[in-house]
């Protein structure tokens, strides 16, 4: 024989399964012709397999399956919604990017830098920001007893992007032994690119206007509806603010401040000539 009656028996439940390929289809059809035992082995197996009708499926199983079915979508909507709630709570634990004010807008934050809420008064932001090149921006506030403030906020990835403020320069400018109306402040920002910031603030308001020479370069500011005039320059020579001069003009143009530099406090400071 072709083929050992051991591997035709194998072969012969993947025909009778209908699983086998038309190959092994021919070599069993040829076996079974010259051999009688496998052949009425083969009769046997055709006898013992019955084929039964199918059966319609009872009313109420369908509808358990559909009810089990919206079971399991329910499941899953609610395990997703869990573990969605689970993982915002766990965000805000750990990130916490809340913490430092930075739930509110730039100006908001750049007023609560100082902490200054807390004791039940307010800072009021006298000019518009100076947006530096990275995006931070720098504010000039008072709290209208003789403080001046300056914050610098800017966007922090730690935070998701959200506000932040350092509080910068604070100061008290209204002492009891300078009390001219018209106020010097130097701000230096290492923020890329390095900046000088030099501002005047006046209360006196026949002040109109403000000339500066600092850092190789004069320049005049009128000051703003809150009395505050701001002057750039690039860091180039940080030792230049000792070599600053300047005066203030009245709005007929007379000179009724001048800059000065007090050598012992390290200081400048305004200087009425009226």
């Amino acid at each position: 024989m072709k083929y050992e009656c051991d591997m035709i028996r194998d072969l012969m439940s993947l025909c009778a399964d209908g699983m086998a390929s038309d190959a092994s289809k021919q070599a069993v059809k040829a076996h079974l012709e010259e051999c009688k035992i496998c052949a009425e082995e083969w009769d046997l197996m055709n006898q013992s397999i019955k084929t039964y009708p199918k059966e319609p499926i009872p009313e109420e199983i369908k509808q358990y399956h559909q009810t089990a079915k919206r079971l399991r979508k329910h499941h899953l909507i609610r395990t997703t919604l869990t573990f969605s709630m689970a993982s915002l709570l766990a965000w805000w634990i750990f990130t916490n990017p809340y913490s430092e004010g930075v739930r509110f807008t730039a100006k908001q934050s750049a007023v609560v830098a100082f902490d200054y809420n807390q004791n039940g008064k307010n800072l009021n932001v006298i000019a518009e920001p100076i947006v530096l090149e990275n995006g931070n921006r720098i504010f000039w506030m008072t709290d209208g007893e003789g403080y001046f403030y300056i914050a610098n906020v800017h966007r922090d990835f730690h935070t998701y992007g959200l506000w932040m403020a350092y509080a910068g320069e604070k100061c008290w400018y209204r002492s009891s032994e300078e009390n001219s109306g018209l106020y010097y402040f130097e701000y230096y920002s290492d923020d890329a690119p390095e900046k000088w910031f030099l501002s005047c603030y006046a209360e006196n308001l026949n002040a109109e206007s403000v000339t500066l020479t600092a850092f190789g370069k004069t320049s005049t500011k009128y000051f703003n509806e809150n009395g505050l005039a701001i002057f750039e320059y690039p860091a180039n020579d940080s030792a230049t603010s000792e070599h600053c001069t300047g005066f203030a003009r009245d709005s007929a143009g007379n000179i009724i401040y001048e800059l000065h530099f007090d050598e012992q406090k390290g200081r400048y400071y305004w200087l009425s000539t009226t």
